[in-house]
This record gives C-alpha cells, structure tokens and sequence, in this order.
C-alpha cells in the first residue's frame, strides 16, 4: 500500500460539486482533499475483502448472541425498544448498507473500529466522486469500487416489496452531507423502479386519529429510509409511536441497526472471539492491562465525547443544541458503504452514477446531549510520518456493506503497524 502524491485537478471544487459534492470544505479547511491518494496491490485488497466478509460474518452471530442472552442493557438500548428489535431481527425487514471502518496498514490484518451499520455517511463521496475523480485522472486503472451497481441491484431487489411511495429522509444540517446522502440514495432507488418522495424529519408527521406517520400532504407513510439514528429515535416523544407500529411501517435501516452501530458491540465480539486478527480489544468493565486506549461512548457520532490515553490525555467534547415542537401532529425534530465490491473494468454505462442536482438547504445541526461513556484504544497503523500524511485523500474510506452490517466501559487496542510509504 502507498500514499501517493496527486496534482488536484483544475478547478476541482466546481467539479465535485456539479457531481453533488457541496460540502469539499468544512471550518476545519479541506475535507475533499485531491492532494493524495492510495494505491494498493492485488493482495490488500482480496485481504480487505476477505476481511469484512470475516466481520459481517462474526457481527452476525454476535447479533444472534445478544438476542438469545438479551445483553440490551448492556447496549444501553431501552427495554421499551427490545420487542421491535427482536421481531425485526427475526422478520428480516429491508436494510441497505452499512460502513465498516478498519485500521489497516497493508502489513498486519485490517481491525474492525467501529459498525457504522445504521446512519453511515462518506456514501456519495465512495460511490460517485471518486469514481469520476478515477475516470479523469487514471481511466486506465481499476478501483475497488462497486457501490453504485450493489445499491441499484439491492433497490431492484426489494421493488415489490417496499410499499409505494419510498419516502427519503434525513435531518437538516449546515453542510448539508446528511441531505446529499439521502438524494444520492433516492437517486439510486429511482433509477431501479421506485417511486419516491423527499422529506425532511421535521415533517414527518403523526397523525393521531388515524394512529400512522404522514407526509405533509397527510398521506400515510409505509416506506421510509431515514439517515436518522435509532438511538435518537427510541428517546424522542414520538418513539413510543414508532415501537408500536413498527410493524406496519418499512423503516430502512431497520430497527436491529442498534445492535451493530453501539461501540459495546466491539467488547461483545471481542469476548466471543479473543484474539481474532481482524478485532481489537475491547472490554466493558474499564481499560483492564491496557496502557494506552482510546473511551468511547457506547452512542455517539462524529468523534463526540472520545478522550485518548496514553502519555497524555486528550479530550474531544461536542455541546449540541436540541429543539422539540409540539401540536397534534407530532414533528420529528432533531438533527444531528455498502459493500464494496471489485469493479473490473469501470461502471457498466448503463448504471454509471449521474452527477446529483444541487439544491439550496438551510438548517443546522443538533442531537441530543450524549451520555459520555469510555472506550478505550492504543495506537493504531499510521497512515504516514507527517502531519500532512493525514490529511483525507480522495478514497474517504475502504469500507464494506452487508447485503442487507448507557454507558460502561470499552476500551479496545491494537499493535502499531508499519507506516505507509
């Protein structure tokens, strides 16, 4: 595996953002960075294959375990939820796609760091902008890439099955990654045959008398997928009526995504799996022999609330805002890769990702206050010897999807790899 340098092609923020790609920088600068980029041989990447194949496999029979010994509480997954997750389990209701995010230094195995298998972003980043980034700079050269064509398979596979019409919705939010996700998504299912619509979760409506969620038309809502996290869901004042009618309505990621999206799920498959390659040590009753380790909350997103310790401590704290409405309709308020297969010679023509439209979106982000838990984890593979070496290159993640992927202690660990070179 190297990290190579790359001259960013001209005028490259026009570029991405004519292919949907409207947030290229953020208030900490670059986060579309065309300045590297990676290159792996033959053999990482059937090892990163076998290895997220490994994972999916490993994550379900952890599932299946955390269903027979009923470990939710160990989740921090309230037990008004623990029905709806049990029967989803069983029933096996539409899901999508998850993320995988590994450490892996092309030397030693990739290890698992967390399941992004409910709200996962970096979607539109992997599957179109990097494909086209590909065709302009190294049309000659394959990618390990085929999200596009899995996600347009999935969405024609579960044509007759998902009530018409499929709503699509996410929060709002300032950089608007959230909403770019979802149109990229609905793009994808329109392209295999569904009717769909677009909503924000604000305007997600409950209607009381006819005891069903409704758009803002007041047509019942059978089919959603919604980039809105469960653990949310479970705790605002409309979840009551979600848990009871989750079996009348199709929400994509279904409701058993708690189990794989909660950082305890390292310390469970860990427990069961001592010392695989592809895991790292996680415990739920403190950091144990570990001498440097990384806390994490059990739920939590985008870094918020993860303290490192090693030589030093630090500390990352995230203070977002809430807001609730009130009236008979209920809104739901509050804001906040598939698996990726060998592409052998680009994108068929006729699935090839379009460019998505670009649309103004205003709002900002806000969640709930996150309960700081701990989770542990040492050093990890370095991805480089400077500081400049860190900086995202245009592959955002090596990720894979399944085809359907409060608060203790949790620490986990790693041997340092070789750096890249």
């Amino acid at each position: 595996m190297f990290r190579l340098l790359s001259r960013p092609r001209p005028s490259w923020e026009k570029t991405v953002e004519s292919q949907g790609l409207i947030y290229h920088h953020t208030k900490g600068g670059v986060y579309w960075n065309e300045s590297a980029y990676y290159q792996f041989s033959s053999r990482e990447i059937d090892e990163l294959e076998a290895a997220t194949n490994e994972l999916q496999r490993l994550c379900l029979e952890a599932g299946q375990a955390i269903m027979d010994k009923r470990r939710f509480t160990e989740l921090g997954i309230p037990e008004s939820a623990v029905d709806a997750i049990v029967w989803a389990w069983n029933a096996e209701p539409p899901a999508i796609y998850g993320r995988f995010d590994l450490a892996y230094d092309g030397n030693t195995p990739p290890k698992l760091l967390e399941y992004n298998a409910d709200t996962p972003t970096a979607l539109l980043e992997a599957a179109v902008v990097q494909s086209y980034w590909l065709q302009d700079l190294h049309p000659k050269d394959d990618q390990f890439n085929s999200i596009h064509e899995h996600l347009f398979a999935k969405w024609k596979e579960l044509k007759d099955y998902c009530a018409s019409p499929l709503y699509f919705a996410a929060a709002e939010d300032v950089q608007a990654e959230d909403m770019m996700t979802v149109t990229y998504l609905r793009e994808t299912a329109s392209e295999a045959g569904h009717e769909t619509g677009a909503l924000l979760m604000k305007d997600v409506g409950w209607d009381n008398d006819a005891r069903e969620f409704v758009d803002l038309d007041g047509n019942a809502i059978k089919s959603i997928f919604k980039l809105y996290p469960w653990d949310w869901i479970v705790h605002e004042a409309f979840g009551a009526h979600v848990l009871d009618t989750c079996r009348d309505v199709q929400w994509i990621e279904p409701i058993w995504k708690m189990m794989w999206s909660n950082k305890a799920l390292l310390a469970i498959l860990w427990e069961m799996f001592p010392n695989h390659p592809n895991l790292v040590a996680a415990y739920l009753d403190g950091p144990r022999d570990l001498q440097q380790y990384v806390k994490k909350p059990k739920m939590s997103r985008e870094g918020a609330n993860i303290s490192y310790v090693g030589d030093t401590r630090i500390g990352v704290r995230w203070q977002p805002r809430c807001h609730r409405l009130v009236g008979r309709r209920r809104r739901i308020l509050r804001h906040g890769h598939p698996r990726v297969g060998r592409s052998d010679h680009g994108q068929p023509e006729s699935i090839r990702p379009a460019p998505l439209p670009i649309e103004s979106i205003e709002g900002a982000r806000s969640t709930s206050v996150p309960t700081v838990s701990a989770c542990p984890m040492s050093a990890l593979p370095r991805l480089g010897r400077n500081r400049e070496q860190f900086e995202r290159p245009p592959v955002v993640r090596l990720c894979r999807h399944p085809t359907f992927s409060d608060h203790a202690e949790l620490g986990f660990s790693q041997r340092v790899g070789r750096p890249i070179a």
